[in-house]
C-alpha cells in the first residue's frame, strides 16, 4: 500500500473501549481472537427533512443527533499471526482470527501510511461488535450499534497494525475501516464509505489509547430499511475509539466516559463538503444541500459544567 494522507480529520462518534484480555508485548505468531469489554457513542448530523424523527429525543441539538452511551461486554476482535510488510501473507492475504477471514493489502480501501520497509504487522477484523444501550438507564431510547461480519454487517471491518521501526514490534500504528449499522426508533442507518479509525502508535495488544476516525470526511450514512430505504440520513461526524479501561457505572460517570468525552472534545470538526446528495441504491435527490451543511459544532460533554464553544474547523 502506498496511499497517504498526511491531514487528519475527524468526523463521526464511534468510540469504543477495549478490557479483560492480557496484554501482548510483541505481536501474536498465529490467528486467534480477543474477546473485551467495548464503550461507544454516536453523532450523526441530521438531513434536514428528516428532522421530524429525532427532534424529540434525547441528544438532539437542532442539528446533530448525540445517541447515548452503548456497551457490548463480548466484542470480538480477529487478528492474524505476525508477517512482515510487503511479505506473501500482506500481498496475497492471510488468516484473521478464528472465523477464518483471510485479508490482505487489497482489502484496505483507506490506509494511513506505511511504516519502512520490512517491518512487522498483523492484519485484523472486528468480526463481532454489538452496542447496546442499557434499557435500565434514565431516557432510554433504544439505540444499538453493530460492526462485523459475525453481527451480520458487510462489508467486513478490516484493520492492520504495523510496527513503526525494524527493532521491535512496538510502538506500532494501528486502524480499522469500519462499517456499521446503526438501529433507531426510526429505522437502521448504515455507510457505505468507512469510517477509518487510527492510532499513531501504541505500546501493547490490546492497546490502551484513543483511536480517532481520520483520513476520511465526514461519512454519510443512509436508511438502511423502511419505507426510506437507500435515501441520505445525514453524517456521522466526530469519531473516537477508546481503547483500554472500563465503566463500573454504565448509567453515570465514570473513567472510560471520560477519557473518551475528554479525546472528542478535543478532536477539530471537519466539513462535511457536500453539494448534492446520491442515495446508495443509486438515485440522485435533487434538492441541493449546502457546500457544508455542519461546518460548525461543538461536543457537548453531558455529565459535567465545563464550558464549550462552537468552532469553525480549520483546514489544513
Amino acid at each position: 500500500m502506498n496511499f497517504r494522507i498526511h491531514r487528519v480529520l475527524i468526523l463521526a462518534i464511534l468510540a469504543t473501549t477495549f478490557v479483560a484480555v492480557p496484554a501482548l508485548a510483541q505481536f501474536p505468531n498465529a490467528a486467534s481472537d480477543n474477546t473485551t469489554f467495548s464503550i461507544g457513542k454516536a453523532i450523526i448530523w441530521v438531513d434536514p427533512p428528516f428532522h421530524g424523527l429525532v427532534n424529540t429525543l434525547p441528544g438532539w441539538d437542532g442539528s446533530n443527533w448525540t445517541t447515548p452511551y452503548l456497551f457490548d461486554s463480548q466484542t470480538t476482535i480477529g487478528h492474524s499471526g505476525a508477517h512482515t510488510d510487503a511479505s506473501n501473507p500482506d500481498i496475497n492475504g492471510t488468516q484473521v482470527g478464528l472465523a477464518g477471514s483471510w485479508v490482505s493489502d487489497s482489502n484496505f480501501t483507506i490506509h494511513p501510511g506505511e511504516g519502512p520497509g520490512g517491518t512487522r504487522e498483523i492484519h485484523t477484523e472486528i468480526y463481532k461488535l454489538d452496542l447496546q444501550e442499557p434499557n435500565w438507564c434514565q431516557n432510554f431510547v433504544g439505540v444499538s450499534i453493530q460492526a462485523g461480519t459475525g453481527m451480520g454487517v458487510n462489508p467486513p471491518s478490516y484493520g492492520e497494525v504495523e510496527a513503526l521501526q525494524n527493532s521491535s514490534d512496538f510502538p506500532a500504528e494501528s486502524f480499522f475501516q469500519v462499517y456499521v449499522r446503526i438501529n433507531t426508533p426510526f429505522g437502521q442507518l448504515q455507510n457505505v464509505d468507512p469510517l477509518l479509525i487510527h492510532h499513531p502508535s501504541i505500546t501493547t495488544l490490546p492497546p490502551t489509547v484513543v483511536y480517532i476516525h481520520g483520513l476520511t470526511s465526514a461519512v454519510k450514512v443512509f436508511f438502511a430499511n423502511g419505507p426510506n430505504r437507500g435515501r441520505f440520513f445525514g453524517y456521522l461526524r466526530l469519531a473516537g475509539h477508546g481503547v483500554g479501561g472500563g465503566c463500573d457505572d454504565l448509567c453515570g460517570r465514570c473513567q472510560a466516559k471520560d477519557d473518551l468525552d475528554q479525546a472528542l472534545e478535543e478532536a477539530e470538526m471537519m466539513p462535511c463538503n457536500s453539494d448534492t446528495q446520491v442515495d446508495y441504491l443509486g438515485t440522485t435527490i435533487p434538492s441541493p444541500k449546502p457546500v457544508d451543511p455542519c461546518s460548525v459544532y461543538h461536543y457537548p460533554v453531558p455529565h459535567d459544567d465545563r464550558p464549550y464553544e462552537p468552532h469553525t474547523p480549520t483546514q489544513n
